[in-house]
């Protein structure tokens, strides 16, 4: 059986682990993946909001759809100093996902309760982003406990 890591170097094993392990939880941090998050938030919402208040698709889906893609672009360009390698992932994969999404959306177009579900699932992105943040802010707002006496 072969080692991938050779044995001279079998002692930087645990910490490119522990180096791989932060520098993804400090991207499930980031501001680039609250911007993606919040920019899908946008399209699920915006695009769910078309059927339930009978608004024209002609207009309005264009407007979501280059709104989330400005949020999106933004996140990545602010992301990729930092995380450069996550971004250029998310720089590949997230258009074939926005390619499938506008299917959606046009097919939700006409059925208000497929735009309810889409507002819902939009909604949802949205606790999610609220959930980050106190989760962030959360262990410095709990006081440490008192000194037994």
């Amino acid at each position: 059986m072969t080692q991938l890591i050779p044995k001279k170097t079998a002692w930087f094993a645990p910490a490119y682990r522990l180096l791989l392990r932060h520098a993804v939880k400090n991207f499930a941090e980031s501001l680039t993946v609250r911007g993606i998050n919040l920019s899908i938030g946008v399209l699920l919402v915006g695009s769910g909001l078309v059927p339930l208040l009978h608004l024209p698709i002609d207009t309005v889906l264009p407007i979501v759809l280059v709104a989330a893609g400005l949020i999106t672009l933004v996140s990545l360009i602010m992301g990729a100093n930092d995380h450069p390698a996550q971004v250029a992932f998310a720089a590949v994969t997230l258009p074939v996902a926005f390619w499938g999404f506008v299917m959606i959306a046009l097919y939700c177009s006409t059925r208000p309760a497929l735009g309810a579900l889409l507002v819902g699932a939009g909604v949802v992105t949205y606790g999610i982003l609220a959930f980050l943040r106190a989760s962030k802010t959360r262990p410095s707002a709990i006081p440490a406990p008192a000194p037994a006496e």
